[in-house]
């Protein structure tokens, strides 16, 4: 049996104005801070027998305050395949509609700020990576990663969360999709290859 907790970094300067970051980076807001050691006292009393973030700032600040506010003295691995998507060109950009996706308020109009996100997920972004690019390399990682009967945190950001919730046979409809904030913590249970529990913390 694998029990895996999946979070998102804490709120970033980018997110708070409104930009896309993808694969640019962005410090961590006084807020974002906050959400970061709140994140901790969730987690607080759980072993993990292994602990892995994006290799992006955001998310690595996100699970050491995480983790020292837990009291845990696990190891940070650091893995590339944890990544945002690859915007390109749009990285850092400001984009309508970002800082109500930003808060987890997804909805119509804010996937108006990705340019064929939904309907051509093959298209790479100019310059970076397709959604199929980005599933590509989160098969690879969970393939590997969630494998194993270990208890495991996973840190990462929005669309990887997503990504590897979809991998892992989450329904997108049982996302709560405005509950989607930074900070945000669930834990899924995997028995004989099948999602047996899903729940957001």
């Amino acid at each position: 049996m694998q029990v895996i907790y999946i979070a998102r970094h804490g709120e970033t300067e980018y997110n708070a104005t409104g930009k896309l970051q993808g694969h640019n980076d962005s410090p961590l807001t006084i807020k974002g801070v906050k959400q970061a050691k709140d994140l901790g006292l969730k987690i607080e009393g759980i072993k993990f027998d292994k602990v892995i973030s994006s290799d992006l700032g955001r998310a690595f600040i996100t699970t050491y305050l995480a983790l020292t506010e837990a009291k845990h003295n696990n190891l940070i691995h650091t893995d590339s395949r944890l990544r945002e998507l690859n915007y390109g060109i749009y990285n850092g950009s400001p984009i309508p509609g970002m800082k109500e996706l930003n808060s987890g308020l997804v909805t119509a109009d804010s996937f108006k700020a990705f340019p064929h996100y939904l309907d051509n997920k093959n298209v790479p972004y100019q310059d970076g990576e397709s959604f199929e690019d980005l599933i590509a390399r989160l098969t690879d990682f969970w393939q590997q990663e969630a494998a194993d009967d270990l208890t495991k945190l996973f840190v990462a950001h929005s669309g990887t969360v997503r990504g590897l919730l979809n991998i892992a046979g989450v329904d997108r409809f049982q996302v709560k999709e405005e509950r989607m904030p930074n900070a945000f913590l669930v834990r899924i249970t995997i028995e004989n290859n099948t999602l047996t529990d899903y729940q957001e913390l």
